[in-house]
């Protein structure tokens, strides 16, 4: 079938805080298409207080989500890791002209959501936008973003996929759903719902024969696989079984990542009036390359970013700081009894230095020989302005990895566009099946 080419090329500027998932653009795909597309701008951060200590990271996701999925599916599971499609689009599609579908829109009441790639339609004091947009977005997030073991309070959950922030979350509505921090070790590791068969290495072994004893091991080798790394289909099917089977036929499909670490530096004396002052900026430039590829159903190419800062603590602390009588194992380390130590179930007060005693979940023995915690001297908790985290959670209530981008708020002079802004130019060509625009002149002829 015939291709024509057109220039889909479109700038984008936005703006967001850090660690929530803003949308940079989102194109819709018709089947058939051949898309390329080249990203090139520049991201900065707002203004600091003082001056830089932290680099972050910028990423960019290019992900693909199908019509076919975004229409009357629903989720099932405990963990709400399987996506069962609806079969509107696909009535849609096979009615062709004479189809009698409706598709639904989504009301959002107060705020009107900015994190789509679109502005919403207003009507009265709400806000419409169309029931895919609302779906796809979180669609991607649930699958590629969301921490698996427990739900981000800000959203209310909907098994069809359209999750709103709460009428009065401004941020939410500006700037999209709250990511989890990059890997924070040991806190990023911590598992608080594992079971205490796994916990305390239960078995029953009395009077019974080594085949026995056998047994009972490889299904406990099993249950920790599991639990502690196995949480999707697709994950068990791979470190179970070697299987290299995707669930990508009812996800969204990430297409290419891009991650640029973004430093700053420090300026002083930017003009004659400030001359003398101290301004933290982070800047840098984005030329990204998406390779040309095709699409066989039609959907929406999403891409979005994320900027997170590196976590770090101002008060985190050596386990040995906590720990001053250490037994013979845990402070050597030795290799041979080591091995065997199951885990263990720790406390905020074994990583930072005003922690409790309140469960926060389990994590394997030893850990404190497998890594070194930052120090941060305690001067700089003492001021606003640097992206130090207060402290860890509580509580298991509150022990989510989830970033809360007001701990940020401090370290920024001026917030009238969040704590980023990018502006880009996208190029994009596409090879599609819609006929040229003469076509339409000569209608009939």
């Amino acid at each position: 079938m015939k291709r024509h080419n057109y220039g889909l090329n479109h700038l984008s500027a936005t703006c967001g805080q850090v660690g929530r998932l803003q949308t940079l653009s989102c194109v819709p795909i018709i089947a058939g298409d051949s898309i390329e597309a080249r990203l090139s701008g520049n991201f900065n951060l707002s203004p600091h207080r003082k001056n830089v200590l932290l680099d972050g990271r910028w990423d960019i996701y290019v992900f693909f989500v199908p019509h076919r999925i975004c229409f009357d599916g629903q989720y099932s599971g405990p963990d709400r890791d399987t996506w069962q499609p609806g079969t509107r689009w696909k009535n849609f599609i096979e009615d062709k002209s004479l189809e009698t579908a409706t598709f639904a829109t989504e009301t959002f009441t107060g705020n009107e959501p900015m994190f789509l790639g679109t502005h919403a339609r207003p009507s009265g004091a709400d806000y419409v936008v169309p029931e895919w947009r609302l779906q796809g977005y979180n669609l991607i997030y649930n699958r590629y973003f969301r921490d698996i073991d427990r739900d981000d309070n800000e959203w209310a959950y909907n098994v069809n996929a359209k999750d709103k922030p709460s009428s009065t979350n401004e941020s939410a509505h500006r700037f999209g759903r709250r990511t989890c921090h990059l890997p924070m070790r040991p806190f990023t590791a911590i598992k608080s719902n594992i079971s205490n068969s796994v916990v305390n290495g239960q078995g029953a072994f009395a009077n019974q024969t080594v085949v026995d004893i056998e047994k009972a091991q490889a299904d406990y080798h099993s249950q920790v696989d599991s639990e502690y790394f196995g949480d999707r289909y697709a994950e068990v099917l791979r470190n179970a079984f070697g299987s290299g089977y995707r669930d990508d036929d009812s996800d969204p499909v990430l297409l290419k990542s891009f991650r640029q670490w973004v430093s700053g530096q420090n300026v002083i004396g930017s003009d004659d009036a400030s001359l003398g002052q101290l301004t933290g900026m982070t800047a840098t430039e984005l030329d990204l390359h998406f390779p040309r590829r095709s699409f066989r159903e039609h959907g929406t190419l999403w891409i979005m970013g994320v900027f997170r800062y590196a976590p770090v603590l101002n008060n985190g602390i050596h386990y040995f700081d906590y720990d001053t009588n250490p037994s013979y194992v845990d402070f050597t380390g030795d290799p041979q009894l080591l091995h065997a130590q199951e885990p263990k179930q720790y406390a905020s007060q074994h990583f930072v230095k005003d922690g409790n005693a309140n469960i926060l979940g389990t994590l394997p023995h030893g850990w404190w020989l497998r890594e070194q915690p930052d120090y941060i001297h305690n001067f700089y908790s003492r001021f606003d302005g640097y992206p130090f985290l207060d402290g860890l959670p509580q509580s298991v209530a509150d022990s989510n990895n989830y970033i809360r981008p007001e701990e940020y708020n401090q370290v920024f002079a001026s917030m009238q566009f969040g704590h980023w802004q990018s502006q880009m130019e996208i190029a994009m060509e596409a090879y599609r099946v819609v006929p040229p625009a003469v076509t339409s002149l000569k209608a009939g002829v």
